[in-house]
């Protein structure tokens, strides 16, 4: 029997059309090129500034912001600090295309999603390999709610989400993405922009 990625797909996430909308959807986002993410995300401000009176008088100054894809620290596991959107895009990108990778492999070596579902070692290697990305995503969801000034307790609602609702999921996730981080520290750190 030949592995279909596309029937696997849909019989792992019993097809549920919002599972499958999610996964397609972060695909996408792992594909696009770092220059259009940056031109995305300036877009707002730079409409913002079109439409901006400017003071006759005072100088006009310009804000360097760079997005950093790499944050100022390497603890990618931690749950304390913040991060930007752009890091947050791509880690999450990262995360999940790892998921994937990890599904895909375990399907390619056992032929059969119910392979899989039969044998408990598989689903025990199966879970072991996906903690670390699991881990590594709600992590760095959790930095990006210090960055918008929300709690810890936000991620948890994600969390449970994921695992129950999965279209306010994906609504969270998607604000996530677009909402900006507080300019100036905030209770969590420093703004990540200006490290």
């Amino acid at each position: 029997m030949r592995f279909n990625p596309i029937e696997f797909f849909y019989e792992l996430l019993n097809g549920n059309p919002y599972l499958i909308g999610v996964l397609i959807f972060t695909v996408c986002i792992s594909l696009i090129p770092n220059s259009l993410c940056e031109t995305i995300l300036e877009l707002p401000q730079k409409i913002k500034k079109m439409f901006a009176k400017k003071p006759v008088d005072a100088p006009i100054q310009q804000v360097n912001q760079n997005y950093d894809f790499v944050p100022s620290d390497d603890n990618y596991f931690t749950f304390k600090g913040r991060i930007g959107r752009k890091v947050f895009i791509k880690r999450t990108a990262f995360a999940y295309l790892g998921i994937i990778l990890v599904a895909l492999f375990f399907a390619w070596l056992t032929d059969s999603t119910s392979k899989i579902e039969k044998n408990p070692l598989y689903i025990a290697l199966i879970l072991a390999f996906m903690v670390p990305f699991t881990l590594f995503l709600y992590a760095n969801m959790n930095r990006r709610f210090h960055d918008i000034g929300k709690s810890s307790n936000w991620t948890l609602a994600m969390f449970l989400a994921s695992n129950t609702v999965a279209p306010i999921y994906f609504l969270a996730l998607l604000y996530l993405f677009c909402k900006k981080g507080n300019p100036d520290a905030n209770e969590y750190g420093p703004n990540p922009l200006q490290q």
